[in-house]
C-alpha cells in the first residue's frame, strides 16, 4: 500500500472525495486537476485506488467514496497539500462534527420517539383494561344490591321476584354483538339495566342517544327471549346523571336509583 501515499494519489482520493457524486473518465480527470502523470499511469493509480475501497469505479468512470471521515483524515494529514484556507479547513470540521452530533441526536431521537409510542400504546391497552375492569366492578355492584332487596324484599324494582326464582346475568350478549350489562330474569318479570361508572366531568357524555339506545337493545331483547315477562328497565349511574337528562328517563319510566 506505500504507493497510495504518493502525493497524486492522495490528491486524486480527496477530489473525488469532495466531488462525490461526480464520475470522471482518466481523460476527464486530468483535466479536472493537474496531476503529475500520462494518462497511462493514472489509469494504474486509479485501479490502485480502487482496489482499496478508497473512490469508485462505474464501467470506467471513477467517484469518491462519500466518507466524512476518510474525508476529514486527508484534509487533517494534507491540508498544506491541498492549499485549503486555514478558515474554511475549520469551519469544515466545525460544521462536519456538528453534522455528526446532529445526526446522533436524531437517531436518539427517532428512538426516543420509538419508543414513547410503544409506551403510549401500552398505556391505552391498561387503561382501556382498567375502564372495563371498572365498569364490570360497578355492574356487579348493581347486581349485589338488586339480589339484596330481592332477599330483604323491599320491593321497588325487584317486587314480586322470589329469592329462589331468579336467574342474574351479567354482560348478556345479544345476537348482534350488542349486550345488555345486567339482566336479572324473575319468574313472571325481567329487568334488564344499563350501568355507568363516569366521573363526574364526563357525565355529558351520557345522552338521550345514550337512553334510546339502551331501551331499543331492550326491547328487542326482551321480544326475542322473554316475551311472556313483564321488562322493567333501570338506568344506574355511579355519578348521577346531568339534570336536564332526568325528567327524560323518568318519562320514559327507567327507573334512576337503588336503596342500599
Amino acid at each position: 500500500m506505500n504507493g497510495v501515499n504518493s502525493v497524486n494519489l492522495r490528491k486524486i482520493t480527496y477530489f473525488l472525495c469532495r466531488h462525490e457524486g461526480e464520475w470522471y473518465y482518466p481523460s476527464q480527470l486530468r483535466r479536472a486537476m493537474p496531476l503529475d502523470m500520462d494518462e497511462e499511469e493514472l489509469r494504474g493509480e486509479l485501479r490502485l485506488l480502487h482496489k482499496y475501497d478508497l473512490i469508485e469505479d462505474e464501467g470506467g468512470r471513477y467517484g469518491g467514496v462519500f466518507d466524512r471521515t476518510l474525508r476529514k483524515v486527508l484534509m487533517t494529514v494534507n491540508a498544506d497539500l491541498y492549499g485549503l484556507p486555514v478558515d474554511e479547513f475549520d469551519s469544515y470540521l466545525r460544521n462536519d462534527n456538528m453534522l455528526d452530533h446532529l445526526g446522533d441526536c436524531s437517531e436518539q431521537l427517532e428512538l426516543d420517539l420509538a419508543e414513547a409510542e410503544k409506551l403510549r400504546e401500552k398505556l391505552e391497552v391498561l387503561r382501556g383494561a382498567h375502564n372495563n375492569l371498572k365498569g364490570r366492578y360497578y355492574e356487579q355492584e348493581v347486581l349485589l344490591r338488586l339480589v339484596r332487596h330481592i332477599i330483604s324484599g323491599r320491593g321497588g324494582i325487584v317486587r314480586g321476584i322470589g329469592v329462589t326464582a331468579f336467574v342474574p346475568t351479567i354482560g348478556y350478549h345479544l345476537p348482534t354483538g350488542e349486550e345488555i350489562d345486567v339482566v336479572l330474569e324473575g319468574g313472571e318479570s325481567v329487568i334488564m339495566v344499563q350501568c355507568k361508572n363516569y366521573l363526574p366531568r364526563y357525565l355529558n357524555k351520557i345522552t338521550r342517544k345514550t337512553v334510546d339506545e339502551f331501551m331499543e337493545k331492550a326491547v328487542r331483547l326482551h321480544e326475542d327471549r322473554f316475551p311472556d315477562k313483564e321488562l322493567r328497565l333501570a338506568f344506574f349511574s355511579k355519578h348521577g346523571f346531568e339534570r336536564r337528562l332526568e325528567p327524560y328517563l323518568k318519562e320514559r319510566g327507567i327507573v334512576t336509583e337503588i336503596e342500599r
